[in-house]
């Protein structure tokens, strides 16, 4: 069956590179989700059965801590290639196995026009799962017509606002109105729609990508007109595809995840964290001989002086930034600082421990007046490097098997929904004279 991944008109006016074996997430909407029409071989639930995946762990007992995890892994015709199992153990049901087990997911639904509950445990589903087993878990919904739009707005409600992450699986490729083709407004569109679904939630996200196995149709997202109606371009193939998971939740389930001991066990190399920017943290100055503190206001710099020619001045900062959600190497990367004054940079960034950072910021003139410090709010060249142009859609051009057809403005979207009076996680403010 092939799917329509497009956005009703009501709706639309228009997921990190890892290893290949292990995990994921993401997130992605689109204007429309083409005409990807049932076959009859979609009906069918197939005999085959997977290679079983050892499984270690009893995935519904009680999670260990307090946040719930649950699974929801969109189930239309443009997933099946991720889970053929007919070379053995498939790479995506591997990793989505995995995850499941070290996070101790408790629930799992397939989603396209509702949510389909699993029957079953989630380790126990995800360990025998066979491509028959999740076409027939779709049929119970509508593969025909799966509105990613729809998906991640019924993910996002069943969401709250503390104490669950649910974890969005899907290929995510933006797709144009099949009625017009039009991409060139497409991408837009959907970055508007997007932040319309996460504007106010209170909901952080982090996305994530893995390469994992893909054997199927392979729907491209865009449109040539054959005769009198626009057809979406698609054709089999059989190589590695991204797949992504978007993990949405509150900040502090969120945070939790990211910065687990065991997350890079996942697999997970690259990937981002978005929540709501303009968050008050608790800092101060910590004593130097280059400055003197004030007494009465611990984020003041008396008598500040560089030392001599040709050496710098240093103020160091202690700041608590463990209510902001972002990774730690994220937190304590200089490059992700910013100063309201060009004579002072940041110089370096040390974590100290129970979620603060000493904060160096340093310069060779110094200026007396309000110095602004800012922790922005910025996504990293994965994200842009992993999302194919309009005119570039091909996945058999080189390149571009890495790629997945606007996946830039989708992530755009979630980010701009975070950003609403401030552009920034959070600003330090220190007076210097």
């Amino acid at each position: 069956m092939k799917n329509d991944r497009g956005l009703k008109p009501s709706f639309a006016s228009c997921a990190l590179h890892t290893c290949a074996a292990l995990s994921l997430f993401a997130l992605a909407s689109c204007s429309g989700r083409g005409d990807r029409s049932q076959s009859a071989a979609d009906n069918e639930t197939t005999d085959e059965t997977a290679t079983e995946i050892v499984d270690t762990t009893t995935a519904t007992a009680t999670p260990a801590a307090e946040t719930v995890y649950k699974m929801y892994v969109e189930c239309s015709s443009s997933m099946d290639g991720y889970f053929n199992n007919e070379a053995g153990v498939n790479s995506t049901r591997l990793c989505l196995h995995k995850v499941a087990q070290a996070l101790r997911c408790v629930d799992l639904a397939f989603v396209n026009n509702s949510i389909i509950q699993a029957d079953g445990n989630t380790c126990g589903v995800l360990n025998k799962m066979s491509l028959g087993e999740f076409k027939a878990y779709g049929n119970r919904g509508s593969r025909s017509s799966s509105d990613l739009g729809n998906v991640i707005r019924q993910v996002v409600e069943s969401t709250p606002a503390s104490g669950t992450v649910s974890l969005l699986v899907s290929d995510f490729i933006f797709s144009p109105n099949k009625q017009t083709a039009s991409i060139s407004l497409g991408p837009e569109a959907a970055k508007s729609e997007i932040k319309e679904l996460f504007l106010g939630k209170g909901l952080s996200v982090a996305v994530m990508k893995v390469m994992a196995d893909f054997d199927g149709v392979f729907y491209t997202g865009h449109y040539e007109k054959k005769g009198k109606e626009w057809k979406e371009v698609s054709y089999q193939a059989s190589q590695k595809r991204p797949i992504y998971i978007w993990a949405i939740g509150g900040a502090s389930d969120i945070n939790a995840l990211i910065n687990r001991k065991d997350f890079k066990e996942f697999g997970m190399e690259s990937h981002l964290a978005l929540s709501p920017c303009g968050q008050s943290v608790e800092y101060h100055l910590e004593r130097s001989r280059q400055y003197e503190l004030d007494r009465n206001d611990n984020r003041h710099a008396k008598n500040a002086q560089c030392g001599g020619r040709g050496a710098t001045l240093d103020l160091i900062i202690n700041a608590d930034l463990g209510p902001i959600v972002a990774t730690d190497s994220y937190k304590s990367s200089p490059k992700n600082y910013e100063t309201s004054d060009p004579n002072f940079s940041v110089s370096r960034v040390e974590p100290i421990g129970n979620g603060r950072y000493r904060i160096t910021v340093s310069s060779m003139n110094v200026r007396a007046g309000k110095l602004d410090i800012w922790l922005k709010s910025q996504l990293p060249e994965w994200v842009k490097e992993s999302s194919m142009p309009a005119d570039n859609w091909d996945i058999r051009i080189a390149g571009n098997e890495e790629r997945t057809f606007g996946f830039a403005p989708l992530v755009e979207g979630v980010a701009d929904a975070m950003k609403t009076s401030d552009d920034n996680y959070t600003t330090i403010t220190i007076r210097i004279n």
